[in-house]
């Protein structure tokens, strides 16, 4: 036989666990501040709701379409909700029309629409564009706008490109109301893309393509570069034949952008030879922008050479040649001489110092140079 004591735990129990299973039952509405132990179960479903947030963005303003013609812009169906949503049409005002209208919007994804403007008379046009979806929230609305001309207004383009490369097409451009014009930018060596200025204001970071959609106006298209690495230098050494007399000896090197630091090492030490001897002799820029080198050998004789030029002329070519290094062929149409020009490439000529060049008309005076 149970007591009188147990008999009231049981009842307290029983009754306990009426009263829990009837708040759990209406917990959905228990304020969490009024309950703190079913506070949670409440903040947590409602946290687990499912929200559909719509949004439309665009320009949706079309102007001076010429009746017969069409223009396109895109329309953008954002889902900024945490569950799918589900867009079941899409309703358009009089002369304008949609590439989609209908499908799944994932959670946090959009839909870009390409929507088109083809007036058939010469009038004003407008309407709002509505997304029909099962949106929880949002704005489903967008003002749209358009007009129809009867003549064909030009636009004019305008495209150039900053230092390090070009853009094409460039210069100016015509187009008609609502067209689209796409660019495409070279960036030169050692250059990438940095950015895309429509009208002065930045519109693209990087990428070697643009495309401008929906002219309206008179636009500028600006495309910019910025440069990465270094851009190759030439490197021409010179004054490699000396006689020797106790000091040292050092080459000379002229570069190509001019005025380019070049280090020099002599058969692999920075330091210019004094003795006789033949020293491998190697010039290579310095610069934080550029790089190149050239290789050559500097001759430090004990007796002073006596450079000697060889002549041949056939079919109009005459080919000269003299000693190998520190020599460079320089040329003049009369004599006595005040204007001694130097001969293009003579003095990169290989050890053979062998060239060849055309004859003109009238006579032509040779002459090396050290």
């Amino acid at each position: 036989m149970k007591s009188p004591m147990m008999k009231s735990k049981q009842f307290v129990g029983w009754w306990a666990v009426v009263v829990l299973s009837l708040l759990l039952a209406v917990g959905y509405g228990v304020n969490a501040g009024a309950n703190p132990i079913l506070g949670g179960i409440a903040v947590r479903v409602a946290n687990d709701a499912p929200t559909r947030i719509i949004s439309l963005s665009g320009n949706m303003e079309f102007l001076n379409v010429a009746v017969a013609t069409s223009a396109q812009g895109t329309l953008n169906i954002a889902n900024n909700g945490n569950s799918t949503l589900t867009v079941s049409s899409i309703s358009y005002p009089s002369g304008f029309s949609g590439d989609w209208s209908s499908g799944a919007i994932s959670a946090g994804g959009s839909q870009n629409v390409t929507v088109t403007f083809s007036p058939s008379v010469a009038t004003s046009y407008g309407g709002t564009v509505t997304v029909n979806a099962d949106q929880t929230s949002g704005v489903n609305t967008l003002a749209v706008s358009g007009i129809g001309t009867s003549v064909v207004v030009p636009m004019y383009v305008t495209a150039s490109a900053g230092t390090g490369g070009t853009i094409s097409p460039s210069g100016t451009i015509t187009k008609n109301a609502g067209d689209s014009q796409a660019f495409t930018a070279s960036p030169n060596a050692n250059y990438v893309v940095n950015q895309w200025l429509v009208d002065g204001s930045v519109v693209q970071a990087g990428d070697t393509g643009y495309t401008l959609y929906n002219i309206q106006a008179n636009r500028s298209v600006q495309v910019t570069f910025y440069h990465v690495g270094k851009s190759e230098a030439t490197v021409t050494l010179s004054l490699l034949l000396h006689t020797y007399d106790g000091t040292v000896k050092n080459a000379t090197a002229t570069t190509v952008p001019a005025g380019l630091t070049v280090d020099f090492t002599y058969d692999g030490s920075p330091q210019a030879p004094i003795n006789v001897g033949s020293y491998t002799v190697i010039g290579t820029v310095n610069d934080p922008n550029y790089q190149g080198s050239a290789t050559n050998t500097l001759v430090i004789s004990d007796t002073a050479v006596t450079p000697t030029l060889t002549l041949e002329r056939w079919n109009g070519i005459i080919t000269l040649g003299w000693p190998a290094n520190g020599f460079k062929l320089q040329s003049s149409p009369v004599l006595p001489a005040t204007n001694w020009q130097d001969v293009a490439g003579s003095e990169t000529t290989n050890s053979l110092s062998i060239m060849r060049v055309t004859n003109g008309t009238g006579n032509q005076f040779y002459r090396l140079k050290q």
